[in-house]
C-alpha cells in the first residue's frame, strides 16, 4: 500500500461509484489518508484488506465510511433479490445476501432501492464498527447525496465508462486519473486486492463498464501484473483489461493489452 506509515491517519471505504471521487478526494487531499472502495462500499468483501490497512498504518484513527444514494450496486442488489437479475455465487455471497430478508417485498423498484441504499448505509457503517470497537477507532458516516456532487464536464462525443483497479494508497483520484491519462467522467475506482475484488468487477460489468485499467505502481512485478491481468479476464466474463505501468520519475504510463 502507497503512502508513508506514521502520516497516515484516516482510512475510507467508499464505493466505486465515479460520482464519489471528488468526495473521496476531498478527504485525501491533506495526504493522511489511504482509501479502499468497492461496489457498495461494502465492508465485508473488503474485511482483510482493511484488517491489512489498520495492521500497517498504525497512526490510523478514524474510518470514514462513504455509501451514497441512486448507487448500481444496491440496483444489482434489488434486481437479483426480485429474481430479475442473476449473478454468480460470489457476488450473491459477499453482496447480496447481507440485504435478503431486510426490505418489505411491498414496495415498487424506486422506494425499494431507497430502502436498500438506507439499509446498506446501516448495515456497513455497524460493520466497519465492529472491527473498529476491539482497536478503538472512531467511525464517520460520510453517506453521500449524489445530487449535491459537483461532477466533472461530460467530454465530446461518446463517453465510455472505465474501471480503474489499483492498490490502496494515499494518492487522490484525480491524480491517478491524470497519470493514466483517463477521464474523469464515468471512472468508476476500486482499491484493494485484486482477488477480493473479483465479485465487485463483475457488478461493473452488469453495469456496462466493461473497459478497465490495472493500474501496476512502480516497483510492482510485470509478471504479477500479467497474473492478475489473466485472472481477471478469465473470471469477469466480458471485461477487458489494459495493464499501465508507472514509469516513475519519468511521468510516462507504459500501457499493454496483452
Amino acid at each position: 500500500m502507497g503512502g508513508g506509515t506514521d502520516s497516515i491517519t484516516t482510512l475510507v471505504i467508499a464505493c466505486m461509484d465515479w460520482r464519489l471521487n471528488g468526495p473521496v478526494d476531498q478527504l485525501k487531499g491533506r495526504g493522511d489518508t489511504v482509501s479502499l472502495r468497492n461496489a457498495g462500499g461494502n465492508v465485508l468483501g473488503l474485511e482483510d484488506a482493511i484488517n491489512q490497512a489498520l495492521d500497517q498504518y498504525r497512526n490510523i484513527s478514524k474510518v470514514v465510511v462513504m455509501t451514497h444514494d441512486d448507487c448500481g450496486a444496491m440496483k444489482t442488489v434489488r434486481d437479483v433479490i426480485r429474481g430479475k437479475l442473476n449473478v454468480g455465487a460470489d457476488v450473491r455471497e459477499v453482496l447480496v445476501e447481507q440485504f435478503v430478508g431486510k426490505v418489505d417485498e411491498k414496495y415498487g423498484d424506486g422506494e425499494f432501492l431507497r430502502e436498500l441504499e438506507s439499509k446498506n448505509r446501516k448495515i456497513q457503517n455497524a460493520a466497519i464498527g465492529a472491527i473498529c470497537a476491539a482497536r478503538q477507532l472512531d467511525v464517520v458516516d460520510a453517506t453521500q447525496s449524489v445530487g449535491s456532487i459537483k461532477l466533472p464536464a461530460h467530454p465530446p462525443g461518446e463517453a465510455e465508462a472505465t474501471l480503474v483497479i489499483a492498490r490502496p494508497s494515499s494518492r487522490t483520484t484525480a491524480s491517478l486519473l491524470g497519470e493514466l491519462g483517463v477521464s474523469p467522467y464515468k471512472a468508476y475506482v476500486i482499491e484493494g486486492d485484486v482477488a477480493a475484488l473479483l465479485p465487485d468487477m463483475k457488478v461493473a460489468v452488469g453495469l456496462g463498464v466493461k473497459n478497465m485499467v490495472l493500474y501496476a505502481a512502480e516497483g510492482e512485478a510485470h509478471d504479477e501484473a500479467v497474473r492478475d491481468k489473466a485472472r481477471i479476464e478469465s473470471a469477469v466474463p466480458g471485461a477487458k483489461v489494459t495493464v499501465a505501468r508507472s514509469a516513475g520519475t519519468t511521468g510516462k504510463i507504459s500501457k499493454s493489452t496483452s
